[in-house]
């Protein structure tokens, strides 16, 4: 299946209503890498639709060094089961998809958030660029190593700097390929209209 591509949020919710996959009432999962727009969007779509909206950041243990083994499941499933016995539920967050599976729990509709900005991971023409990837986590790395050398710090050589969510993203996005599997990309640039 190709996902529906759109652009603007009246479109989105016109891909929403036309869905086939949209039960009633709706489970939606937004995914996106980092900083793409998910949790504005869900906002917007859960006051649209009087939804619940739960953020997987919200279930997260703090300071754990990374995301997936690091959610609070018993909780989130909790949560899950009280609003969807409610009505419309709206769950977004990153590694969405992985997180949905390990709860057993099928999205009615699974919407991805690209962000297509030069210099972000997802390039302006729609492209997931490894060379931005690589190139991003390249400069995470070269700046962790500054502020060791700053402080004072010993790195050794070959020590991985850039660890935890950023590199759990990458290997979430390679592994299940969430733009790719989606009902619905959402595509939006600078304006996040």
């Amino acid at each position: 299946m190709v996902p529906e591509v759109v652009n603007s949020f009246d479109g989105l919710q016109e891909a929403l209503a036309t869905s086939a996959r949209c039960t009633d009432p709706p489970v939606l999962a937004i995914d996106g890498f980092d900083g793409s727009g998910k949790t504005y969007l869900a906002e917007r779509l859960a006051a649209s639709m009087n939804a619940a909206h739960l953020k997987l950041d919200d279930f997260l243990n703090e300071k754990g060094g990374g995301f997936l083994d690091h959610l609070r499941y018993d909780e989130l499933a909790t949560a899950v089961d009280r609003a969807r016995q409610k009505g419309a539920v709206i769950i977004e967050g990153v590694c969405v998809q992985e997180v949905l599976e390990r709860l057993r729990v099928e999205p009615s509709v699974h919407i991805y958030v690209k962000y297509l900005v030069a210099g972000f991971i997802w390039q302006p023409a729609g492209v997931l660029s490894m060379e931005s990837v690589s190139a991003g986590l390249a400069r995470k790395e070269e700046k962790c190593r500054r502020y060791a050398a700053l402080s004072g710090d010993s790195v050794e050589p070959g020590e991985d700097l850039v660890g935890g969510l950023q590199r759990e993203l990458i290997e979430y996005h390679y592994r299940y390929r969430p733009h790719e599997r989606a009902d619905i990309i959402y595509e939006r640039s600078d304006d996040p209209t």
